[in-house]
């Protein structure tokens, strides 16, 4: 919470991508900025769903 809400989730993914780098053969099939893009993706398209459904609309 020490952070503005519209960086959290960058900043948790990119940590989390860190911290995984202990265990690269059986977690990278990635490269960290091909993953990052592609969670940051994911992450708009959950946040445009959630607001549709919680506004009725879709």
């Amino acid at each position: 919470m020490h952070y503005p809400e519209e960086s959290r989730f960058g900043n948790r993914i990119r940590q989390w991508y860190d911290l995984t780098s202990r265990y690269k053969r059986q977690l990278f099939d990635l490269e960290r900025d091909d993953y990052l893009t592609l969670k940051t993706k994911e992450h708009k398209n959950q946040v445009t769903l959630q607001r549709s459904v919680g506004t009725g609309q879709q």
